[in-house]
């Protein structure tokens, strides 16, 4: 432990000193600058200086914290619209053409271009018409072995967003996808809305 004695007495702050001095006072009148009573006021010393000084680190230190955390999360807010905002805008001729093999990531499906869609396979393929036709299920069961069929449908872009209307085995069903890359050989997407519409229902 510190010793408050005769030489530590000048690193006490002027407003301990008066604190500590008024106590002594009090206190029969005894004087706290005195070395032989140094002892006495000690553990007034150390519950009203370093207490307080205590306090005054722990909130710099929150203080800090806050900053640290600001810091912090500014970048991954910022991220986090650039990533929302990171979607392309394409033109229609490059989605024009044959797409298969959709694969699933998150939120994310990719395609592979092709010069015709396989067999038995889901695909999709985009004409310079606005037409389109969707290869999938034509059925509910999703179990294997799945049998595909053909259905019609159109299509058409604004901005990055992809918006098609399709027919399903029970129905139509309205697309809204958001295009997130394309290139000669890939096409990415995230689905933003999907809903179907039975047959003979509104």
């Amino acid at each position: 432990m510190w010793d408050v004695g005769c030489g530590m007495w000048d690193v006490v702050p002027y407003s301990y000193r008066d604190r500590i001095w008024s106590l002594g006072e009090t206190d029969g009148g005894v004087n706290a600058s005195d070395c032989t009573d140094h002892h006495k006021y000690r553990s007034m010393f150390f519950q009203e200086c370093w207490s307080v000084y205590l306090l005054r680190i722990l909130a710099k230190l929150f203080k800090m914290n806050k900053i640290l955390l600001t810091l912090v999360l500014l970048p991954l807010i910022f991220n986090s619209c650039r990533k929302e905002e990171s979607a392309v805008n394409v033109g229609n001729d490059k989605l024009i053409g044959t797409w298969i093999n959709p694969r699933y990531s998150d939120s994310l499906i990719t395609y592979d271009r092709a010069e015709s869609m396989v067999q038995n396979e889901p695909g999709i393929v985009f004409r310079q018409d606005s037409t389109l036709t969707e290869r999938k299920n034509n059925g509910w069961c999703g179990t294997p072995p799945i049998v595909t069929s053909d259905y019609e449908g159109s299509w058409a872009m604004k901005d990055s967003l992809l918006y098609i209307t399709v027919k399903y085995w029970g129905g139509t069903a309205d697309y809204t996808w958001r295009m997130q890359s394309l290139s000669s050989q890939k096409l990415v997407f995230s689905i933003v809305n999907q809903q179907y519409h039975e047959q003979g229902k509104k």
